[in-house]
């Protein structure tokens, strides 16, 4: 009987300080995006920055955050450089280990593309990680990889970027 309370006061402990220590997470970023185009038209990539948030629920070791991103990046086209809009909107869950200068990052979202009036629609995954080493400067390095309408058209690539963590 002893054994089962101070395991239920270790489990209370535990639920409650991650309680104490939660808080809400909000995250402006600025990106600049490198990314390889993959389909049926000889197109070349994507290049160019992106601004966005991340706003979420933080707890110790894990923050869990919808994450959104738009931009203009130049398309490259039949060796032509044409304007476009990218939007994404996805959910990414960050792991802060407790005494290294870094974190990384997962997540999935939903992207839009709109290259010279044609739209595209798709999804896809992304990985990362971001340097804590300033207090509340975040460098990130994300690879992203998309698959838009069925395949027709890929991305993947890199982007770089600085973003502020303001964890309340």
């Amino acid at each position: 009987m002893k054994r089962i309370w101070i395991l239920g006061s270790a489990v209370a402990a535990l639920i409650f300080s991650f309680n104490a220590n939660a808080g809400i997470y909000i995250e402006p970023k600025i990106d600049y995006s490198a990314l390889s185009l993959e389909s049926s038209l000889p197109a070349g990539g994507l290049k160019g920055s992106m601004v966005g948030a991340r706003l979420g629920y933080s707890l110790p070791l894990v923050t869990l955050a919808v994450d959104y991103s738009t931009g203009s990046p130049e398309a490259e086209l039949n060796n032509n450089k044409v304007s476009s809009d990218n939007t994404r909107t996805g959910l990414t869950a960050i792991f802060a280990p407790p005494v290294l200068p870094f974190n990384v990052l997962a997540g999935y979202y939903n992207s839009s593309l709109d290259i010279s009036g044609t739209k595209y629609e798709g999804d896809g995954t992304k990985f990362g990680i971001m340097f804590t080493m300033l207090p509340f400067i975040n460098i990130n390095l994300e690879y992203f990889t998309t698959s838009y309408d069925k395949n027709s058209l890929r991305d993947k690539g890199v982007m770089a970027g600085l973003s502020v963590d303001l964890d309340l």
